[in-house]
């Protein structure tokens, strides 16, 4: 299977130039408050996704959105984290 990343922000009125930048800081605390209380298996999912995120030493990282190829791992890492959460949120 291949991964894609999509734009869907649109078509604009205007053109606007704008430096943009995502940090996986947010994510990283949140996986390691996840890990502190996590007991199941999920918490290991939690414990790799961190590992892989600490691969990369992205945590005080900005990063800059034409290179979010090159994070491509830890995209799937995150995907399947809160793919996970939204799941059993529903149950």
């Amino acid at each position: 299977m291949k991964t894609i990343v999509l734009d869907v922000s649109g078509n604009k009125a205007h053109s606007l130039e704008v430096d943009s930048a995502i940090s996986f800081r947010p994510f990283i605390q949140y996986l390691k408050e996840r890990v502190k209380g996590e007991k199941t298996v999920k918490g290991a999912l939690y414990k790799t996704a961190l590992k892989e995120f600490k691969k990369y030493d992205v945590d005080d990282a900005d990063i800059p959105l034409e290179n979010i190829h090159d994070y491509e791992s830890l995209l799937e890492n995150m995907y399947a984290c809160l793919t996970l959460h939204l799941q059993q949120k529903k149950s």
